[in-house]
């Protein structure tokens, strides 16, 4: 991947779902351009096999995905929010291992599917939540 691409995908995140993992590829985007890796150079190409699939796992999200999820389960399931927060720590952690050559992508895959999963639960309890709710509005 062009270190301009790994810039622009890095923006294209959303910042409110994924600001851990925002976080984590910053670092990696500038030490490789304090590493002398800046844009006025030739495009350097980033051997990242990991980024296909999480791109694959956040369209999933995406596709289900209403703006309230995350304050909803921050403020009435906190404890799902707190796992979800953790396996998006620990993607990251294996992705730049993995960048490093230090995990599989086995590894990246189930830490993938962890964080995966815990978003779209997150995703179907809102769901459920805001149904009761307008149904007990409903009632009234």
């Amino acid at each position: 991947m062009e270190i301009l691409v790994l810039k622009e995908k890095i923006e294209s995140l959303n910042p409110k779902v994924h600001s851990s993992l925002i976080r984590t590829l910053m670092v990696e985007y500038n030490r490789l351009i304090s590493e002398g890796q800046a844009s006025t150079s030739p495009p350097v190409v980033i051997e990242d096999p990991f980024t296909e699939m999480f791109e694959k796992a956040v369209q999933e999200i995406n596709k289900h995905y209403i703006e309230e999820v995350v304050d909803h389960i921050e403020t009435f399931h906190p404890e799902l929010s707190q796992k979800t927060n953790e396996a998006e720590g620990e993607l990251n952690e294996v992705w730049k291992r993995g960048l490093q050559g230090k995990a599989t992508l086995e590894e990246f895959q189930e830490v993938l599917y962890q964080w995966l999963n815990l978003n779209l639960g997150g995703i179907e309890i809102y769901s459920r939540d805001h149904k009761k709710e307008e149904a007990h509005r409903n009632e009234e």
